[in-house]
């Protein structure tokens, strides 16, 4: 059935607490530097990654014991399709991790609850040097360190700031022809490297827009909620609004979105 506010709001303030208390364990291990594993070619691993993963499934599972939790670093990764219809957590300990690696500072936690109607209900991403907690559930504002967020309302393209990325292989779809359809439009283009902070830049107003295309669920579930919530347009690559889980995603206040979309997918 429908979770109350109060019950959503109480998922929250539990996902803040965890994230926060996250991120400061990952501060102690950015401090002191990790070095990184390769998980693929181009795809680090830390014992950051690890530790924190283990860390928040544990603190989830003691406070949600009824639900499933997907995280990045929890193998096997269960199949969406048996995961439908349940209650379940997804969750990103280190997104950024290549950034926290050399030491650059875009990187956070992402934790995102999802219901048993597969929509995402309860949002929360906290980026630890910057101090900021942005936060949302389906029935409230998107806010940042609690006070309420707003996307911009660019309505020309070549005023808008677009993030993007790019995969960990460029054996399927590398998105350099998206990249390259979009970056004459716009005023610039970044890649910073950390989709769910990315998000919630959008979110806040200081990136106009943000796209990507093979991420992973963890990535992104928690962000577009809360640009969701902050007032953008959240889609697939397709134009078919995002509610749940998704690995490509389209994000843009409403004037821009549809301009995004169209030069993403040049006729």
């Amino acid at each position: 059935g429908r979770e109350t506010m109060a019950n959503l709001d109480a998922r929250r303030r539990s996902a803040e607490r965890i994230a926060i208390d996250a991120g400061h364990a990952l501060l102690e291990y950015f401090d002191r530097g990790v070095t990184a594993d390769y998980k693929g070619r181009i795809d680090l691993v830390t014992e950051a990654d690890h530790a924190i993963d283990a860390f928040i499934r544990a603190r989830l599972g003691d406070e949600f014991p009824e639900d499933i939790i997907i995280s990045e670093e929890a193998l096997p990764t269960p199949a969406e399709a048996t995961v439908r219809g349940r209650q379940r957590w997804y969750v990103d300990p280190l997104d950024g991790t290549t950034n926290f690696v050399h030491g650059l500072p875009h990187w956070g936690v992402s934790i995102a609850w999802c219901s048993a109607l597969n929509r995402t209900e309860v949002a929360v991403v906290y980026v630890p040097l910057a101090k900021e907690l942005f936060s949302a559930t389906l029935e409230g504002d998107a806010t940042m360190n609690e006070r309420p967020i707003q996307v911009t309302n660019v309505e020309v393209f070549h005023e808008a700031l677009v993030a993007s990325g790019f995969p960990y292989d460029f054996d399927g779809a590398t998105n350099l022809d998206r990249w390259a359809a979009v970056t004459p439009l716009a005023l610039s283009v970044r890649s910073l490297g950390a989709a769910a902070v990315d998000l919630c830049q959008v979110a806040a107003g200081r990136l106009d827009a943000f796209w990507e295309q093979r991420l992973e669920y963890w990535d992104t579930t928690a962000g577009c909620l809360i640009a969701a919530r902050a007032g953008a347009i959240v889609t697939d690559l397709g134009g078919a609004l995002v509610i749940g889980p998704a690995n490509n995603v389209v994000v843009a206040g409403p004037s821009l979105h549809p301009l995004m979309l169209a030069a993403l997918n040049p006729r």
